[in-house]
């Protein structure tokens, strides 16, 4: 993000054959940047509408994400999809709230992130989006499943990459 602004400060024209954070879609902050890899806006969009579609009310989705800049940019892709869903009347008491945690060099601070699932526990959400990357998706998982956040009542939907089916069924 930041070698992105510079770029854009200097006038340099910028390419990123990985960088899949909403943010960087922003053409003010990053107005030379491009990229070869399709943002995450659409998908975490996608999953917003797929989680609350079709809902009347009474569900409540917890988003635990890192605070990443591609951490932030899921968190706010989603988030403005839900209101923009709510503003339109398609949806009617539910609620999408989100829980970030820390993390430095892509290592989680354990205590923040403990802090945030937490916050899910005390919140009873059964619906839970791990909004985390490579390196904080262990712990992230690892928490959760000490705090019997790794359930049969509990569904996790876990945007990134590769699949977790192993890591999730030996936690519980």
């Amino acid at each position: 993000a930041v070698v992105g602004m510079m770029a854009s400060a200097e006038q340099m024209p910028m390419v990123s054959y990985w960088a899949s954070s909403p943010t960087l879609s922003d053409q003010t902050a990053y107005a030379t940047f491009g990229r070869s890899f399709p943002s995450d806006a659409p998908h975490a969009a996608l999953l917003t509408r797929l989680l609350f579609d079709g809902c009347k009310g009474g569900k409540n989705v917890a988003l635990v994400h890192e605070s990443s800049q591609w951490g932030e940019g899921y968190a706010w892709a989603m988030i403005s999809m839900h209101e923009q869903l709510r503003d339109l009347g398609v949806l009617h008491g539910t609620r999408l709230v989100a829980y970030p945690f820390t993390i430095h060099g892509g290592v989680p601070d354990e205590q923040n992130l403990g802090l945030a699932l937490d916050g899910v526990l005390a919140s009873g959400c059964s619906v839970i989006v791990a909004g985390a990357l490579g390196g904080s998706l262990p712990s992230l998982l690892e928490q959760a499943a000490q705090r019997g956040l790794i359930s049969r009542k509990h569904a996790w939907f876990i945007p990134y990459g590769r699949s977790w089916l192993g890591e999730l069924a030996a936690l519980q």
